[in-house]
């Protein structure tokens, strides 16, 4: 029996939150594997992990549990978010416990030497995507890392309510933006684009989807755009994915975009930035569209070349939907999983 210890300390529960309680669940399904889960107290990862059979224990900092029951006689360590490489590298000199990172995020990795230690310490670093690789090269060795992208769970969508979402704007065509507002998604630069195209394409309607900081900037440079709305969070995104003929994701940075093969699974088109990991999804022209960052004139050529040609349009939403067969969870997690047995010598 092999026990693997992950670690995730983030306060919220996002998208690497996700991915760790459904790698969680895949390796409850292999041969051999015990799994213990150490994250902060009250986060909802704590329930998810029990549900799949983890035994879960609660830390509020990367000192704590190192001499507990549940960290001794561990095989290997899994640090799933940027608090957790820290207990990793913290355990392994206490006790030489070998460990590996996940690395979901293009941001360069801080100059202190605490972080630097942390990632050239590690076994291996699994990065989502070549961006995020890049970024780990200039402090661990190149071939320390690993490429495996983040599974992509499809959101689904309530016919009924896709339906009902629809009514509400007829005779619209709906394109969409989904994340968080704020300056590095580049909501800005979709706004550019909707009010070239207020009058020339009356018929297009703007929804973005998320909530943040620059919500009320937002809505100041959208004032009197009425071709525009702010639907906020919400929690059914699959249901306005349904209604949407184009997804934009104009971002300055993005270390992977997993809603770009949420939008795919869904038969959206998608008009995205070249940046960070998104060119590991979108081959430009061919399952998507690629136009450089901070360029609404490039994003509105973009658009109107995808309304005003729906036969390139579908197939790109075709290969799009093709495309996401690649990031299927089983695809994803044996990746994961033939890591783990080369790290435990299986």
């Amino acid at each position: 029996m092999n026990k693997i210890l992950h670690i995730n300390l983030s306060s919220a529960f996002g998208g690497g939150e996700r991915q760790t309680a459904n790698l969680i669940s895949f390796l409850s399904r292999q041969p051999g594997i015990e799994q213990v889960l150490i994250t902060r107290p009250g986060n909802p990862l704590a329930e998810l992990g029990e549900q799949y059979g983890c035994r879960v224990v609660e830390a509020k900092n990367q000192l704590q549990r190192h001499f507990s029951s549940v960290s001794r006689g561990v095989d290997l360590v899994h640090c799933h978010d940027g608090r957790a490489v820290y207990w990793g590298l913290l355990h392994r000199w206490l006790t030489g416990t070998p460990y590996l990172i996940s690395r979901r995020v293009e941001h360069p990795i801080s100059a202190k030497r605490s972080s630097r230690w942390a990632y050239q310490n590690a076994e291996k670093i699994i990065c989502l995507s070549r961006a995020i690789r890049s970024q780990v090269a200039k402090v661990a060795a190149i071939d320390k890392t690993v490429i495996i992208p983040s599974a992509c769970f499809p959101v689904p969508s309530d016919p009924e309510k896709s339906a009902a979402i629809r009514a509400r704007y007829p005779g619209k065509r709906l394109i969409g933006q989904i994340g968080a507002l704020i300056d590095l998604k580049g909501q800005r630069y979709t706004l550019e684009v909707a009010k070239q195209l207020r009058h020339s394409h009356p018929e297009v309607h703007f929804l973005f989807l998320g909530s943040g900081p620059n919500l009320e900037e937002l809505k100041h440079l959208s004032a009197g755009l009425s071709n525009v709305e702010f639907v906020g969070q919400i929690q059914n995104v699959g249901d306005y994915l349904a209604c949407f003929e184009l997804l934009l994701m104009p971002s300055l940075m993005e270390g992977f975009g997993s809603t770009i093969l949420e939008a795919m699974h869904h038969g959206v088109a998608v008009i995205a930035s070249e940046v960070g990991g998104i060119p590991d999804i979108i081959q430009n022209q061919s399952n998507g569209l690629l136009v450089p960052p901070a360029d609404s004139q490039a994003l509105e050529d973009a658009v109107v070349r995808l309304l005003e040609q729906p036969t390139e349009r579908e197939q790109i939403a075709e290969r799009g939907r093709q495309t996401v067969e690649a990031y299927h969870p089983d695809v994803v997690f044996n990746q994961c999983w033939a890591l783990y047995r080369d790290l435990l010598g299986l």
